[in-house]
């Protein structure tokens, strides 16, 4: 059976020229920031991620996680028009968002008998997100079941790669992610830190570089060395700066074998956290021997 609804939510970047907007849901997300709140999801127009870029260039915004009653309510309308729900879910080593969504689906399967949730964590954010939305949208079209659509997604998501870098420290410090200390002599010294989505699906710094130059070199690097030949799709997500978006694509085609890059704004869901400035890169991963 494939009659089942894909679902993600706001914390994953899906590029509209990458995945029809149409054959997946996105449950928003709430980002707030000096009293005002800005709900991300699915058709969020482009004047409010604007505005949360011009405002976070000075304020602090926090995320709230999805809540049980939202999942529930979001889930039962697909159950109601029978159809079973496939959900992919923000990392849930850095949210408590997927274990939500794990309480919304036993409390539904216990009204909804024989029918059917699948929540997957996908270990992930940013742009990462729509390589898994791809997936699940093509393995239905090839008529895999929802059973068989969540196991091919638990093996693919291992090889889905998510890096990228900060270059906003002084973010960090008004945040409360950095001292006030280190966010200085960091900036005195021009670093950026190097991030990278660990196995266990915990957002960490694996690396610094001294100027964004030289840590966009590296990201260009990872793909160098890791990067299987058969995935040539890298997806690269802005903080609101196009102009470096841009110029590490120009890097990629030039330097690897990556022959489709894609282009998107980072969703204010991670930017929140990161800063204005940030990059964000997927790709797929050789397979390991």
């Amino acid at each position: 059976m494939t009659n089942y609804e894909i679902i993600t939510d706001g914390a994953l970047n899906v590029n509209p020229s990458f995945v029809d907007p149409s054959d997946f849901r996105m449950i928003p997300m709430v980002v707030s920031m000096d009293d005002e709140e800005f709900l991300i999801g699915e058709n969020t127009p482009s004047d409010v991620i604007s505005a949360f870029y011009r405002d976070i260039r000075d304020s602090v915004a926090t995320t709230s996680q999805i809540s049980l009653s939202i999942y529930e309510a979001y889930f039962q309308k697909f159950l109601n028009e029978g159809r079973d729900v496939l959900y992919l879910s923000l990392s849930g080593g850095i949210s408590a968002t997927y274990t939500q969504a794990l309480l919304a689906k036993k409390s539904l399967l216990n009204q909804y008998p024989g029918r059917s949730v699948a929540c997957i964590d996908t270990k992930n954010c940013g742009p990462a997100g729509a390589f898994l939305v791809k997936r699940a949208v093509s393995n239905r079209a090839r008529g895999l079941s929802l059973q068989e659509n969540e196991q091919d997604l638990l093996n693919y998501l291992e090889r889905v790669v998510f890096t990228g870098l900060i270059t906003n420290l002084d973010h960090l410090r008004r945040s409360g992610r950095a001292s006030g200390g280190m966010a200085l002599l960091g900036s005195a010294l021009n670093i950026k830190p190097i991030l990278l989505m660990n196995d266990d699906g915990d957002l960490i710094v694996s690396d610094k570089a001294r100027g964004t130059k030289q840590a966009a070199k590296r990201l260009v690097q990872t793909l160098q060395g890791s990067m299987d030949p058969d995935e040539t799709t890298v997806l690269l997500s802005h903080g609101d700066d196009e102009k470096l978006a841009l110029t590490v694509k120009e890097t990629i085609l030039e330097k690897t074998p990556a022959t489709d890059v894609y282009v998107d704004v980072l969703t204010p869901v991670v930017s929140a956290h990161i800063g204005q400035g940030a990059l964000g890169m997927s790709f797929i991963q050789k397979i390991a021997h």
